[in-house]
C-alpha cells in the first residue's frame, strides 16, 4: 500500500519507479582460438627506405595509432588532446586480441576471399591487417591526410588488396562501393548524432557480418558532451 501511494504520488509529478532487471551476459559456447595480429608490420621489398618512411609519418602532426615496421622502425601515437588510453601504444594490438578472433573463427578460420569494408579506416590499420591476411578491402575516410596516411602504409607493406577512398559516411552505398562480406564499423558510432541511421546503413552493406566496436556511456540524466574539432 505504501509502496503504491508512493507512486501515485510520484506519477502525478512526472515521475515513476520501475525496477531495473539484472543484467545478462551472453557468451559464446567456446572461446575462439587466439589470432595474434601481423606485426611487426611487414616491409614492400620495393617500398620506401627508413628515411623516406621517417619523413613522410613526419609530415603529419596527429596519428592515431602507433605503428612499428620490420627493421626496427617504430612511430608513436600524436594527438592534439590525447584521452586516458588514446596515446597507449599497443591499444589496437589489445583491441586486435579481444575482438578479431571471433569474426576469422565467424568466417571459417580465414579471411581468404572475402569481401570486406572498413568504415572510417582512419591510417588503415584494421584494413591492412585484414588485406595481409588475403581479404579484397575497401576502406573509406572522410579527412584526406587520413587516406594519405592509408596509402603510406599501402606502399610500405605491400598491401596490394586494399583500396583506400575518399568518402563521407553518409555518402556511403552499395551503389557507390559494392557490396562486402564483412563491415568493419570500429570506434565509429559515438562520433555521429544519429547512431541508430549509422547502423542501418551499415547493416545495408553487409552480406554476412557486421564487426562493431563502440562505447556505450549509461547516465542517470540526460547529457550531452560538445567538443569543436577542425573541419
Amino acid at each position: 500500500m505504501i509502496k503504491r501511494g508512493v507512486r501515485r504520488v510520484l506519477r502525478r509529478l512526472g515521475y515513476d519507479i520501475l525496477k531495473v532487471p539484472p543484467s545478462r551476459v551472453v557468451r559464446p559456447e567456446q572461446e575462439p582460438p587466439a589470432i595474434t595480429p601481423i606485426w611487426p608490420l611487414p616491409r614492400n621489398p620495393g617500398g620506401p627506405s627508413d628515411d623516406e618512411i621517417t619523413k613522410e609519418f613526419a609530415r603529419y602532426n596527429f596519428w592515431h595509432y602507433a605503428y612499428e615496421f620490420e627493421g626496427d622502425l617504430s612511430f608513436p601515437t600524436r594527438h592534439n588532446n590525447p584521452g586516458l588510453d588514446t596515446d597507449v601504444a599497443g591499444r589496437h594490438l589489445q583491441r586486435f586480441h579481444h575482438f578479431m578472433p571471433y569474426l576469422i573463427t565467424a568466417c571459417g578460420g580465414s579471411l581468404e576471399g572475402k569481401r570486406i569494408l572498413d568504415v572510417a579506416c582512419n591510417s588503415g590499420f584494421w584494413s591492412i591487417q585484414c588485406a595481409l591476411r588475403g581479404a579484397e578491402v575497401v576502406g573509406f575516410d572522410a579527412r584526406a591526410e587520413l587516406i594519405e596516411q592509408a596509402q603510406l602504409l599501402k606502399r610500405i607493406t605491400g598491401a596490394n588488396g586494399v583500396e583506400f577512398r575518399l568518402l563521407d559516411f553518409w555518402e556511403m552505398s552499395p551503389e557507390v562501393l559494392g557490396n562486402f562480406d564483412v563491415v568493419l564499423n570500429l570506434g565509429f558510432l559515438y562520433h555521429v548524432p544519429e547512431p541508430l541511421e549509422a547502423l542501418e546503413r551499415t547493416k545495408r552493406m553487409a552480406g554476412e557480418y557486421i564487426l562493431l566496436d563502440t562505447a556505450v556511456h549509461p547516465a542517470l540524466e540526460c547529457a550531452i558532451h560538445l567538443k569543436w574539432e577542425e573541419p
